[in-house]
């Protein structure tokens, strides 16, 4: 059962190139710069519905992103200018815009200039032919909107995995799709439900892969709005995970920090 008043918060990254990577969201995707302590920047798209908002935080030297983080994905209107656009602007082309899995949306991936993959993904289409995504879950509302749609981190073990976001934390599985490409993906989609589109987490379990995954040091954290975070602490450290103060560790090593609720 969910947890009534939680909700998934912010991304945070670590950068060396923080103001030059805030520009090229800002000019690539038309996401919205603010400042924050420490200077550190945080992007976001204005408007409702419009997700969570993924944050800079300054690095001496460049991160590694590693392998476990996965990416940000951007749901927008029309993928193939933004792809235009970020290509323009030095993004390395990973798949080119192009229809994935049958009966899903138009989707690309790309890197930005820190070396961190995105995926876009259009919501402008009709609900997919084969049933994909028929309760708008993945993409959101098709009302145009351009908002983040998840965050996408690589798991080993599924079943951990539903201990920690499901049993633990109260979130809800609110999509499972399994895919025949790269020897067999199983991705998960985590949240909370509320009527804010876009705050989900991706849990993508490889199939073919063994061993873990290397994490990296440029993946800081996401934050979660949690309004009873003793409970949470509570649950997890039943449940043998790792617990230090706000800070919160799934089976794969992802960090998760634990904010005041919203008002």
């Amino acid at each position: 059962m969910a947890d009534a008043g939680a909700m998934i918060g912010d991304i945070w990254l670590r950068t060396s190139k923080t103001a030059e990577l805030a520009a090229f969201y800002r000019d690539g995707l038309g996401l919205d710069i603010s400042g924050l302590p420490a200077g550190a920047v945080r992007l976001s798209f204005t408007g409702r519905n419009c997700g969570a908002g993924l944050c800079l935080m300054p690095a001496g030297a460049p991160p590694e992103p590693g392998e476990a983080y996965g990416h940000v994905a951007f749901a927008l209107p029309d993928i193939r200018t933004a792809f235009d656009r970020l290509t323009a602007a030095g993004a390395a082309t990973q798949i080119a815009p192009t229809v994935l899995a049958k009966g899903g949306p138009v989707c690309a991936f790309v890197t930005d200039p820190a070396g961190y993959a995105i995926e876009l993904v259009e919501t402008s289409g009709p609900r997919g032919v084969a049933g994909f995504d028929t309760g708008d879950i993945i993409l959101g509302p098709r009302d145009g909107a351009r908002r983040i749609a998840h965050t996408m981190l690589r798991i080993t073990d599924i079943d951990a995995a539903l201990r920690f976001y499901v049993e633990a934390l109260g979130m809800t599985l609110r999509e499972r799709i399994d895919i025949d490409a790269r020897g067999g993906v199983t991705a998960l989609f985590v949240g909370y439900d509320h009527g804010d589109a876009g705050r989900l987490i991706e849990l993508s379990f490889y199939r073919a892969h063994k061993g873990p995954f290397a994490q990296g040091n440029g993946f800081a954290h996401i934050d979660l709005y949690l309004p009873d975070p003793a409970l949470a602490r509570s649950r997890l450290a039943a449940l043998g995970f790792d617990v230090d103060g706000d800070i919160l560790r799934d089976a794969d090593g992802h960090r998760f920090r634990i904010v005041a609720p919203q008002i």
